[in-house]
């Protein structure tokens, strides 16, 4: 085989141009020419303790797999006996997949990777996050194929991967079987876990319950890829968002390319990245509220609105005409018929205040809030030359296709990678890294590796350590995601501030809840209908009653009551601990909670099964909201 020539110093200069102008841009991603045909195969287990096992040998009942061209699922009955599965020559290169696997199955597995690192099974255990609080799986690593020197890593031979197939497609398996694979729907029923039936292997009915589990994830698997690939001729990543992010650049122009913040400018136009505006305007319990969405909201306004482009440039002053974000000094007049600009509290939570803040928006928000009666005045800003439309052909087509296909296979795949798409531009630079190793890795100027904790002994776990880490490839696109998340808000906003406050009892990112005169005005503004960015009727409310933002019952009829705490497990919630709390009696929930995987890592909890209790939102204790009469107005900021 020839060897090339060494590039010469000219050549080498133009390949670290061009390695750096890709670091610094976002850039078109080629079709791929085949579906993905890596080798995968599926594993789901059964514990003691469904959905909360601690990880221990003890919980462990049974576990059952199969390759993607196997013909019967296979079983295991101890971790060890799995780790042997992994290892094995002929899984060799498999991606594993298990249906929340991060946080649960591969709990049963850490101990038995500290066993194979002792014995050189395997050489690295890489761990898999997604943000800054769910492990969706790691990466066994074998010997190098070509060694590390002290100038190059080296390449090492991957054993095999263990992914979440949640984190990829975030449903339920019950659904993604119903929608994706309906032939083998899952076994509802045949284990009664509410009432504490412990999973028997020796219960065919129990069995057939767990082969099927498995067997629905596979063809889902199967399934999700070539749709993925069919319609947006991209393969799938780890998780959706970056799945999305591939199919969204597949769709790029081959000469698209968006600059990148630098450090500096991502960090003050994170300050303006606020959230989706929710707010309540009584507790007053109401007949007849109608519930309306918009369709595919943070889509359509990616559509609409587009995005600030160019190169970003720091200024001292105001420049009309340019888009971008400011630090602003804020008067916000009690008279105001409505507050939708964000400040965010000392504490860290998001309000929608009145009176005289500091806070940092973007360009359209200032124009928005001007003409709403906001008095602003800025400060520092990050401006663009030009607003740019970089999602026109992903989201037509995606709109094209879920018209088409409503309420098949194709349009749920479709939702999930238009709605992974905007949260991935504002990913931050930083995140904790988590590491297997016998001793800490030698200080490299980039911080030390601190030990574990052992959650369960208190003692330090030899093998596990972890640190804070730059990102190797920073995506620096926040003032993106600050720009769809603002236009959002101004859609919502608007809605409530053509109909009157009156008439508008509950918001929530995309929805609004009020009575017929709301209905009327968004009929007769043509703003209702199906396409993207219009309202649809989602519901009608026999009796709806809000209580604090993200805690409401809604009546529909005498079969269906819609209830609505955020943070409280759905079974634990009740009409009337609703209505209670609709009264400020404020009822305390409480349930079983177990650790996440990553929970165990970081050694942060001081046990791995606890009962924990949440009291539902309390209005008359929120620094947000003040109620008067069962009427809510946001906090006055003196």
């Amino acid at each position: 085989m020839d060897v090339p020539p060494p590039a010469s110093g000219a050549l080498a200069a133009t390949r670290r141009r061009q390695h750096k102008f890709f670091e610094e841009h976002i850039t078109p991603l080629p079709p791929t020419k085949k579906p993905d045909a890596t080798r995968f195969a599926i594993v789901d287990i059964e514990t003691e303790a469904i959905g909360h096992g601690r990880g221990t040998v003890e919980d462990f009942i049974l576990g059952g797999y199969i390759l993607d061209d196997g013909d019967a699922v296979r079983y295991f009955r101890s971790p060890r006996e799995w780790m042997d599965i992994l290892l094995a020559p002929e899984h060799r290169g498999l991606k594993w997949y298990a249906h929340n696997g991060g946080e649960f199955d591969y709990k049963y597995l850490l101990d038995e990777f500290n066993r194979a690192l002792a014995r050189e099974a395997i050489r690295v255990v890489q761990v898999i996050a997604q943000g800054e609080s769910r492990v969706i799986g790691f990466v066994l690593w074998g010997d190098p194929w070509v060694p590390p020197t002290e100038k190059k890593p080296g390449h090492w031979t991957r054993i095999c991967e263990l992914r979440d197939s949640y984190a990829l497609m975030p449903a339920s398996l019950d659904e993604l079987s119903k929608k994706l694979a309906p032939s083998l729907a899952k076994l509802s029923g045949t284990i009664n876990w509410d009432r504490g039936e412990r999973f028997d292997p020796a219960n065919a009915q129990h069995l057939a319950y767990l082969e099927r589990d498995v067997l629905a994830l596979r063809a889902v698997i199967q399934q999700f890829r070539q749709l993925v690939w069919d319609h947006f001729r991209c393969t799938t990543g780890w998780t959706a968002p970056s799945t999305a992010m591939r199919a969204w650049r597949t769709s790029l122009e081959e000469k698209a390319a968006f600059p990148r913040l630098s450090r500096e400018q991502a960090d003050f136009i994170r300050q303006a990245y606020f959230g989706g505006l929710v707010f309540l305007t009584t507790t007053a319990p109401h007949a007849g509220a109608k519930h309306y969405d918009v369709n595919s909201m943070y889509p359509s306004v990616m559509k609409a609105d587009g995005v600030p482009g160019g190169k970003a440039k720091w200024v001292d002053r105001e420049f009309s005409g340019r888009p971008g974000f400011y630090h602003c000094a804020v008067e916000a007049p009690e008279s105001l018929a409505f507050t939708f600009v964000g400040y965010r509290a000392p504490h860290g939570a998001t309000w929608w205040p009145t009176g005289h803040f500091h806070t940092w928006m973007s360009t359209q928000e200032i124009a928005h809030a001007r003409a709403s009666g906001y008095r602003v005045k800025t400060g520092t800003g990050v401006v663009f030359s030009e607003v740019v439309y970089p999602f026109q052909d992903f989201l037509t087509l995606c709109e094209t296709l879920r018209r088409e296909h409503r309420g098949t296979a194709v349009e749920f795949v479709v939702k999930i990678m238009q709605n992974g798409l905007y949260g991935k531009f504002a990913q931050r630079d930083d995140a904790e890294t988590l590491l297997f190793a016998e001793d800490p890795p030698e200080d490299d100027g980039q911080g030390h590796w601190e030990p574990v904790i052992d959650a369960r002994t208190g003692a330090l776990r030899q093998y596990l350590w972890h640190r804070a880490e730059r990102a190797r490839h920073p995506m620096r696109m926040v003032h993106w995601s600050a720009w769809i998340t603002a236009s959002a808000r101004w859609k919502l906003a608007r809605a409530v501030l053509a109909v009157g406050r009156a008439h508008v009892y509950y918001g929530d990112t995309d929805s609004v809840v009020g009575d017929a005169v709301m209905e009327q005005a968004l009929a007769e503004a043509g703003d209702i209908g199906s396409a993207y960015g219009q309202w649809k009727l989602e519901k009608i409310y026999r009796r709806f009653q809000a209580s604090a933002p993200k805690v409401y019952v809604g009546e529909v009829d005498d079969q269906v009551v819609i209830l609505k705490a955020k943070g409280i497990p759905h079974k634990r919630v009740t009409p009337h601990q609703l209505q209670l709390t609709g009264e400020q009696q404020q009822p305390v929930v409480y349930y079983a909670g177990a650790n996440s995987t990553r929970s165990l890592l970081s050694g942060k909890k001081a046990v791995f099964w606890e009962d924990r209790k949440r009291r539902y939102s309390d209005l008359q204790k929120s620094s947000g909201w003040q109620e008067t009469s069962g009427q809510v107005f946001p906090t006055k900021i003196s």
